[in-house]
């Protein structure tokens, strides 16, 4: 076997392997030896089929398998004996003319291809023992359990029907039911019936609750919206769309007393306790983000003290999972490059920097 190594630029490097034909003949007859005892032909007691024989039926599919195992060994060799670790997996380029492939098969050429790999740098460590990292410390107050409880409330938040001839206001659960409709054909998941609507909590597509302000229990309008870019259906995204909804119940919210019996609807023995869990929570998600915090200003210092280079195809690859992101955002948004402005090829440097 042969190898040369044709490239050595950074952390690219390319291979060309030369395998004569010799030894790829020699591991397919062992191949073939070995079929011999598993190998089943009529005209044959088991085990006493001809090598010779087995090579007719089998030469070529045992020789593809040799040639497939003698590449992957042979590459591993060559990366552990260089000490290389590979950053991505390594490119093979093989001969493609018929002919040429045909003389590797029937064992008539030697084996010759090329394999091209990036490497993983070699990292100098610093010396982790001079880092000094503040930890922030955020404890919980009284204010904060207030407002957690408050936030629990409005969840919980029971409702009464308004009076006769009232309106629906913001904040308001109307209860509705709809057809829906694209260009006049009803479209499937466009209709509802009976379904609870708060006015403002942006649960429905954009601009379907804001049309409801107003609406009296009984009456019925065409609501027109369109569905955002990024929405899940793609058969809906982007599509503009027409409502015909009845309101059927309007309710306002009812204030909600936090005291004790508060408490035991959410399976609490008393107020004290579920402010007792409300701090537990917030001192849990206080900590989680401490931890977070830290962790990014570990991070930002081991960027400060190391300095390699990455390789190529994992950058190139980072930065299009990041670029096809920032296209789908602005695209669902409807905002240009102009906007932020800035050009495509400018956003595009700045986002490989990052990467």
């Amino acid at each position: 076997m042969q190898v040369t190594e044709t490239l050595a630029e950074g952390l690219k490097h390319e291979f060309q392997i030369s395998v004569p034909a010799s030894d790829l003949d020699a591991k397919a007859d062992a191949r073939l030896v070995d079929l011999k005892d598993k190998v089943r032909l009529n005209g044959f007691r088991p085990g006493k089929v001809p090598v010779s024989h087995l090579k007719k039926v089998y030469g070529r599919s045992v020789m593809a398998e040799t040639i497939d195992q003698t590449i992957r060994d042979t590459n591993s060799q060559i990366f552990t004996e260089r000490g290389f670790r590979l950053a991505t997996e390594p490119k093979i380029t093989m001969p493609t003319e018929e002919k040429a492939v045909e003389n590797i098969l029937t064992g008539k050429s030697d084996l010759t291809y090329t394999v091209s790999i990036e490497v993983v740098p070699a990292i100098q460590l610093a010396d982790f023992k001079s880092f000094t990292v503040e930890k922030p410390v955020a404890e919980v107050t009284d204010a904060d359990v207030d407002e957690a409880i408050k936030r629990i409330a409005d969840q919980n938040r029971t409702y009464a029907a308004k009076g006769e001839g009232t309106k629906a206001e913001t904040g308001d659960r109307v209860t509705i039911s709809f057809k829906g409709t694209i260009n006049g054909t009803p479209f499937d998941g466009g209709t509802g019936e009976n379904i609870q609507v708060t006015i403002g909590s942006n649960t429905f597509i954009p601009g379907f609750e804001e049309q409801l302000t107003g609406i009296a229990t009984g009456e019925t309008r065409t609501l027109k919206v369109s569905f955002p870019k990024n929405y899940a259906s793609e058969k809906l995204a982007g599509q503009p769309a027409e409502f015909e909804t009845t309101a059927t119940l309007i309710e306002a919210p009812e204030e909600t007393k936090i005291d004790d019996e508060f408490a035991k609807t959410l399976g609490l023995e008393s107020l004290d306790k579920l402010k007792e869990a409300a701090r537990e929570r917030l001192s849990a998600e206080f900590a989680g983000a401490t931890r977070q915090r830290v962790k990014r200003m570990l991070l930002d210092r081991l960027d400060e003290t190391h300095r390699f280079e990455a390789p190529p195809s994992l950058v190139e690859e980072e930065f299009r999972l990041m670029w096809n992101s920032i296209k789908a955002e602005m695209e669902s948004s409807g905002k240009t490059f102009a906007d932020e402005d800035t050009t495509e090829e400018a956003a595009q440097e700045e986002y490989r920097k990052i990467a």
